[in-house]
């Protein structure tokens, strides 16, 4: 099992949202993290494509107390501790809700995530989600194969959408089939741009 940190390397920017392990206080919550005045144990995960990660912790006086282990490149496994406080505001209807407060901003977070050696917010380090990471070309992609995958299509977008999903009007079909082709036309676009901007690329 590697340290938090360690797997593939991030190029040319900085990890996702998605690419890093994260604590979100309300699945703690869910699992009865809170319900006792202290409590300890681990919490493991493994985000895809990444190995598996795991921390220790121990939750007494509203702070919740994390070691686990940090790998940077070419480095060993250095052990971390944090103390991450726990803030309760109260709801309008009635109850509580439980909150994180960041480490390095004190904001009440509901996530934070390990991008570096710390759990701190994404607003601290700055993290992004993968679309919007995107090139635009990919993300015409993406948008062509949302619609498709609305309409039971092949998300191949060279191959035509010839069946209309059962219980569909025969007008609104029609009116996503012109959507695709305009799609498909702005992934075409967005390429023969790209191409034309990097004419290195077509050699």
């Amino acid at each position: 099992m590697g340290g938090i940190g360690s797997g593939r390397r991030f190029q040319h920017r900085g990890p996702n949202l998605e690419e890093v392990p994260q604590l979100d206080v309300r699945t703690l919550k869910r699992n009865g993290l809170f319900d006792q005045s202290t409590s300890n144990g681990s919490i493991k995960w493994t985000n895809s494509g990444l190995p598996e990660a795991a921390l220790e912790y121990a939750y007494a006086d509203s702070t919740l107390c994390i070691t686990y282990a940090v790998k940077a490149r070419h480095t060993a496994s250095n052990v971390v501790s944090e103390h991450i406080f726990i803030d309760r505001a109260a709801c309008n209807y009635g109850g509580t809700r439980t909150w994180f407060l960041c480490p390095n901003c004190n904001a009440r977070k509901a996530i934070l995530y390990c991008a570096s050696k710390r759990f701190l917010c994404r607003q601290c380090y700055g993290l992004n989600y993968t679309c919007q990471n995107e090139v635009y070309p990919d993300r015409m992609i993406r948008k062509a194969r949302k619609l498709r995958s609305k309409l039971g299509a092949p998300m191949d977008l060279s191959q035509p959408i010839s069946e209309r999903p059962h219980g569909m009007y025969r007008t609104t079909f029609e009116r996503l089939i012109k959507q695709d082709q305009d799609n498909i036309k702005s992934v075409v676009g967005a390429y023969s741009q790209r191409l034309m901007s990097n004419p290195k690329q077509t050699r």
